[in-house]
């Protein structure tokens, strides 16, 4: 579930999310990929990695 999520946000939004990245449940970032998608709204990219988690 979660790699099909990354590759329609990356088709999408061109860019990997910093949760993507991050640790963290992959169900639940896979949900948050395909809201993000769903809604057009792009996640934050990696600029912190402290603050990567879900």
């Amino acid at each position: 579930m979660f790699d099909e999520a990354l590759k329609k946000y990356l088709k999408k939004f061109g860019t990997t999310p910093a949760i993507a990245l991050g640790r963290g449940n992959d169900n639940e970032i896979a949900i948050a990929l395909i809201e993000a998608v769903e809604c057009n709204t792009p996640l934050p990219i990696l600029s912190d990695p402290n603050n990567s988690e879900l």
